[in-house]
């Protein structure tokens, strides 16, 4: 996860950049770009005490290392094949799919809150392909998460970001520091 600095500029960036929205329409798909590549960094980068580490975008487990079983959420299949070798197996998850969360900072009413937001649920996991699979909806969060919900005043409490991993067949575990996050 990033810095708070470094997130509070993500959050405010995707201010500026929804107000050019307003400001030129015509620009909309480029503008949308630039905001869903903002949504990579607080995802798949952290931050260390003296600088942003580029962690990049691992398609499959080809360049997993055992770090990233230390700093990522992850399921106990994927560990079983990383350790195997399977690498292949293992796929990188974003916890709240990528367009959900596209359209929920669409939404905040605030730097803060897409910060808030951001912290939340830009987050990915390393789970085994069969255990991705067994994800419903697969893009997308289960009908209902977000109901109550008006993105534009916040709730103290945000839904949770794991019930797509909850509401599995059976649900999918997800560790961290070796512990079920749910």
């Amino acid at each position: 996860m990033l810095s708070d600095d470094d997130m509070s500029w993500v959050a405010t960036k995707i201010h500026e950049y929804r107000q050019d929205l307003l400001e030129h329409p015509r620009w909309r798909s480029r503008i949308e770009y630039a905001i869903d590549n903002l949504l990579w960094s607080p995802s798949v980068d952290a931050s260390s005490p003296h600088e942003v580490i580029r962690d990049g975008w691992v398609r499959t487990g080809q360049e997993l290392t055992g770090v990233h079983f230390q700093n990522v959420p992850h399921t106990a299949g994927a560990r079983t094949a990383f350790l195997g070798g399977n690498r292949r197996a293992i796929r990188r998850e974003h916890i709240v799919p990528r367009r959900k969360l596209l359209a929920i900072v669409g939404c905040t009413s605030t730097p803060d809150d897409t910060k808030r937001v951001l912290v939340a649920y830009a987050r990915v996991a390393l789970v085994h392909e069969t255990e991705r699979k067994r994800l419903k909806p697969a893009f997308d969060m289960p009908e209902g998460w977000d109901a109550a919900i008006e993105w534009t005043s916040l709730p103290a409490q945000l839904p949770s970001p794991w019930a797509r991993y909850q509401y599995a067949d059976p649900p999918v575990i997800l560790l961290e520091h070796g512990r079920p996050l749910f």
